[in-house]
């Protein structure tokens, strides 16, 4: 059994009789089945209905944060596993000229879905090099074992970040001033979003407002007072020469007896608190009024309102140093969510490599 062992870790004999070799041939199923994850990892991309310019809009981004790890997704993830595994898979053994075939075939198919699916052609060409640099990485491997066959696939995904962030920046480079517009359209629709979330917050404290704790006795008592005195004079000035005794007939407040002086001052008070309730009881019903919740779910920025947004936030040195380099900032925000999404391909990828790798061993033993 350790002599079985020995002889599964060599390497793979690569004959040098021509390109299509005794080993190239048995391999070509793989390469086959590879083909058939590479475009399921395509198709699977596509259903989770992320694009590029995701990135961009902010609003989606609060409202389904679950879209990057929704079903779809998961699904992606496990296929573009299985497709990065398999290419790496084909490699191992060959010579590199025929553990490039993949990356000629993949990157062609990327290169023509430019013309059927052109918003999403820089993404598979990406997929097919990466999957098609996981083969050649794995060709260069002196044995064929856990540990190379991680490596391999590992550094394929190297590659497929380090490819995606370039192509985002070319892209970005290309159409700047349109990326850029979308990218304050994002932030200016990321605004009433985040009003829409504040409002049943704002809502509860004046709903909870009492109208006597808002108006202090004292205060209106004082306003029941300046007002009975306003309203005296006034009535004595319009009276003008023919008022005779009336300043001495109309009496003012402080000359009230206590009795009037308090009934005045009851009804100033409830005049006000009147008043107090029913605009608190205004400001809650429109808070909570579908007029303003539709307002904020359908505002759209107009070129004039980016325009003014632009031409503020222009004061911030931090925005100019944004502006300068959109690109690049925008090719860190990728790399930090490809860091993420490589990190649980590598997961996904170790036991599919350890599964291939088992039965590949069962296949040869078979055989001897």
């Amino acid at each position: 059994m350790p002599e079985k062992q020995k002889q599964i870790e060599k390497p793979v004999v690569k004959n040098d009789a021509g390109f299509f070799t005794e080993e190239l041939n048995k391999k070509l199923p793989i390469l086959f089945v590879s083909l058939v994850f590479f475009l399921l990892a395509c198709y699977t991309f596509i259903s989770t209905g992320i694009t590029f310019s995701y990135i961009f809009d902010f609003s989606s981004a609060l409202t389904n944060p679950t879209q990057l790890i929704s079903l779809q997704s998961i699904i992606f993830a496990v296929v573009f596993s299985i497709a990065l595994s398999l290419s790496a898979f084909f490699g191992f053994g060959l010579k590199m000229p025929q553990a490039a075939i993949p990356i000629v075939l993949f990157g062609l198919i990327g290169l023509v879905s430019f013309v059927v699916l052109p918003g999403y052609a820089p993404l598979f060409l990406v997929f097919g090099l990466a999957f098609g640099a996981s083969a050649i990485f794995a060709s260069k491997k002196e044995k064929f074992d856990f540990d190379s066959f991680s490596t391999s696939t590992r550094r394929a995904l190297t590659v497929f970040v380090i490819l995606a962030v370039l192509f985002s920046i070319v892209k970005i480079e290309l159409n700047k001033d349109a990326y850029f517009d979308q990218f304050l359209t994002g932030a200016a629709s990321l605004s009433p979003q985040l009003a829409k979330q504040v409002l049943p917050l704002c809502v509860q404290p004046f709903s909870k407002v009492n109208a006597e704790d808002v108006v202090p006795r004292s205060a209106s008592d004082l306003q029941a007072q300046a007002s009975y005195d306003q309203c005296r004079t006034v009535m004595i000035a319009s009276a003008g020469s023919s008022a005779g005794n009336l300043e001495q007939t109309i009496p003012s407040f402080s000359q009230l007896s206590a009795a009037d002086q308090t009934q005045l001052q009851d009804q100033t008070r409830a005049a006000t608190l009147q008043s107090v309730r029913q605009l608190i009881n205004g400001l809650v019903s429109q808070l909570e009024s579908t007029a303003v919740q539709d307002e904020l779910a359908n505002f759209k920025p107009s070129k004039r309102d980016l325009d003014e947004l632009r031409t503020q936030l222009s004061a911030v040195s931090y925005f100019q140093l944004v502006e300068n380099y959109f690109s690049i900032f925008i090719g860190f925000i990728i790399f930090s969510l490809l860091s993420v999404f490589t990190s649980v391909a590598k997961f996904i990828s170790y036991p599919i490599n350890y599964i291939i790798l088992k039965a590949s061993e069962l296949k040869i033993e078979a055989k001897e």
